[in-house]
């Protein structure tokens, strides 16, 4: 099981109301730490908990409806279950996101949901054969992109990425993969990886993160501790491997750099 993780509450908190400010943050309106301690320190448990959960509505059965459908347009239901249990954000797949229009309507609806806090709106948009938005453009995957051995080109893909998620009202990229391709039997990295070469991996997905931030886009680095040298895909069973030397970026070198979030295998 693929799990995300994401700073304490109190600076993840901060992060969104930075996010959700754009330019005015610039100009100084950003909440100060003590401010956001303040907002956390008089949360309930209950509203605590909440802020921890992220689920997904990919398909929605409306009461007195015969089947589930994409869940592309806000309703009621949804809104309630966001405002009863104070979820912290929503994650949006191919079902959710079908045109630009529609994108927006449906990230604005999500918001609107949320009146005391800004969600963490969030997608897995890597580019290449991970790519959920089915209007925009459609970008080379990791791999690619590890073939050119361009920095500048993992920065302008980010930097792509990020200005059109952000147009949609999203806020929070699953990506970029930087798992090193190291297992020529791994069957979920592949050709989401930049390379085999660590240090290649580690120089393109910086400058993809740089690209996503320049967008106000918070960019998650993934898998740790490393899913490059497994055997079995973690959405269908238990990866196990004997050592994570050289399976995944080195860690502590890319959160030095500032991506917001790491995920989990």
């Amino acid at each position: 099981m693929i799990k995300r993780i994401c700073a304490p509450a109190g600076i993840a908190l901060f992060l969104v109301l930075s996010i959700m400010g754009g330019n005015e943050t610039a100009k100084g309106s950003e909440k100060t730490e003590s401010d956001i301690q303040e907002v956390v320190e008089n949360m309930t448990v209950d509203e605590k908990v909440g802020q921890m959960l992220m689920p997904d509505f990919r398909n929605w059965q409306k009461q007195g409806e015969v089947k589930a459908t994409g869940f592309i347009e806000m309703n009621s239901e949804v809104a309630s279950i966001i405002k009863k249990y104070h979820l912290g954000g929503v994650i949006l797949f191919a079902e959710n996101v079908v045109d630009t229009e529609q994108t927006v309507r449906l990230t604005d609806g999500l918001q609107m949901a949320s009146q005391d806090l800004p969600l963490f709106i969030t997608i897995d948009q890597e580019g290449g054969i991970v790519t959920r938005l089915q209007t925009g453009t459609n970008l080379p995957g990791n791999m690619a992109l590890g073939a050119a051995r361009k920095e500048s080109y993992a920065y302008q893909s980010g930097e792509i990425i990020g200005k059109e998620l952000s147009s949609l009202g999203i806020n929070v990229n699953f990506g970029p993969s930087v798992d090193v391709n190291n297992n020529p039997g791994n069957p979920v990295i592949g050709v989401r990886s930049f390379s085999s070469d660590p240090e290649l991996v580690s120089k393109l997905g910086i400058q993809t993160i740089k690209g996503l931030q320049n967008q106000n886009m918070i960019a998650t680095t993934k898998h740790f501790p490393g899913h490059g040298d497994t055997a079995v895909d973690s959405h269908y069973g238990l990866p196990l491997f004997l050592m994570i030397k050289n399976a995944c970026a080195p860690s502590s070198w890319f959160l030095s750099k500032g991506p917001s979030m790491l995920e989990l295998i």
